[in-house]
C-alpha cells in the first residue's frame, strides 16, 4: 500500500495532475488493490500468538517458582518443553515457526532457571548472551522474521545489560566508559548489519527485526551523544551527529526505506535538539533559551519533513511492480 501511494505521488508530480484527477486516480487504484483477508495468514498469526503466550507462560511459571524443594521436576519439564517444541518444529512444517518460537522462549526459561538455582555469581548480561548465541542457529534454520525479531530483542537486552554494568545508575555513564560506549554502538551496528537486506538471502530476516535493531542503535547513539554534550565532550557529540547524518544520507540515496530513514532522521533531530537545550541552558537567560530551543525544534522538523517528502521518487524505483 505504501509503494502504491508513492507511485501515485510520483505519477502526479511527473504529469502535473490536478487534485481532482489525482483523487479519482487514487480512489480507483486503492479500490483495485484492497488486500483481501485470507484465512491462512490469519491461522498463522493465531498460531504464532498462541505459541508466544505459551512461551511467556512458561517463563512466568519459572519466575513464580524459583524456590522449589526439588529442582529435578522443573528441569525435566523445561527440557521436555524445549525438546518437544524443537522436534515438533522439525516434524511439522506448517507449524515450524510457532513451535520454534515456543522452543526459543523455553530455552530462555531453562537458562534462567539454571542460572538462578546454581548461583554462579555471573552478570545478567551473560544469560542473554548465551541465550542469543545458543538460539542463533535456530533463527538461521527457521528463516522467519518473527523468530529473528524475538532474537533481536534478546540481543538488544544483552547489549543493554552489559553496558549498564559500566554506568552508575540509570545509564549515567562514568567518565572512563568511552571505550564501552563505542563497543556497545559497534555491537548494535553489527546487529543491524546481520539483519540487513543484502544478508537476507542467508538469514531470512525481515523488516521488523531490522527496524528493531536500527531503532535500538539510534537510541543508543542518541543517549551517548546527549551524555557527551552535557558533559562538555563536544568533539564526541559532533562525531555522533555526523555519523547519524551520514547514515541518514546513505538510506536516503541508496537503500531508501521510509521507516529506516525516519528512524535515522528522528535520532538526528533528537541530537540537534539536545545540543540546543545545552546551549539554551548555558545562555543564562530562561526566555532566550526557551526561544532558541523552540526555534531549533521548528527548523529541524521542517527540514526533516521536507527532505523526506522530496525522496518518494527514489522509493518508487525500488518498490514499484
Amino acid at each position: 500500500m505504501l509503494s502504491l501511494r508513492l507511485a501515485l505521488l510520483d505519477l502526479a508530480t511527473r504529469h502535473r495532475l490536478t487534485p481532482d484527477t489525482y483523487g479519482t486516480l487514487a480512489q480507483f487504484a486503492f479500490k483495485r488493490h484492497v488486500p483481501a483477508v485470507r484465512s491462512l495468514p490469519l491461522r498463522r498469526a493465531t498460531g504464532m500468538l498462541a505459541m508466544l503466550l505459551c512461551g511467556l507462560g512458561v517463563i512466568f511459571f519459572v519466575a513464580a517458582n524459583w524456590l522449589t524443594r526439588s529442582p529435578i521436576p522443573m528441569f525435566v519439564g523445561l527440557q521436555a518443553a524445549l525438546l518437544g517444541a524443537l522436534l515438533g518444529a522439525y516434524r511439522f512444517r506448517h507449524l515450524r515457526v510457532p513451535l520454534a518460537l515456543l522452543g526459543f522462549l523455553a530455552a530462555g526459561a531453562l537458562l534462567a532457571y539454571f542460572g538462578q538455582y546454581y548461583q554462579s555469581s555471573s552478570d545478567p548480561w551473560q544469560l542473554f548472551v548465551i541465550w542469543a548465541g545458543l538460539t542463533l542457529p535456530l533463527a538461521f534454520a527457521c528463516r522467519s522474521d518473527v523468530l529473528w525479531s524475538a532474537w533481536t530483542v534478546v540481543a538488544i537486552t544483552a547489549i543493554s545489560t552489559w553496558l549498564q554494568g559500566f554506568t552508575r545508575r540509570n545509564f549515567n555513564f562514568r567518565e572512563d566508559s568511552l571505550v564501552e560506549q563505542f563497543l556497545a554502538i559497534l555491537f548494535a551496528c553489527a546487529l543491524c548489519a546481520l539483519l540487513s537486506r543484502p544478508l537476507r538471502r542467508f538469514t531470512g530476516s525481515g523488516d521488523w527485526s531490522l527496524n528493531l535493531g536500527m531503532l535500538y542503535a539510534v537510541i543508543l547513539v542518541n543517549w551517548c551523544g546527549l551524555w557527551s554534550v552535557f558533559h562538555k565532550e563536544l568533539a564526541l557529540y559532533l562525531m555522533y551527529l555526523i555519523a547519524l547524518g551520514v547514515v541518514a544520507g546513505v538510506f536516503g540515496r541508496r537503500s531508501f526505506d521510509i521507516r529506516e530513514l525516519s528512524i535515522c532522521v528522528l535520532g538526528l533531530d533528537a541530537l540537534i535538539v539536545g545540543g540546543s537545550v545545552y546551549l539554551g541552558l548555558d545562555s543564562g537567560s530562561l526566555v532566550s533559551g526557551l526561544f532558541f530551543v523552540g526555534f531549533t525544534i521548528l527548523v529541524t522538523l521542517y527540514f526533516s519533513v521536507s527532505i523526506i517528502q522530496s525522496l518518494p521518487h527514489v522509493g518508487n524505483q525500488e518498490s514499484m511492480p
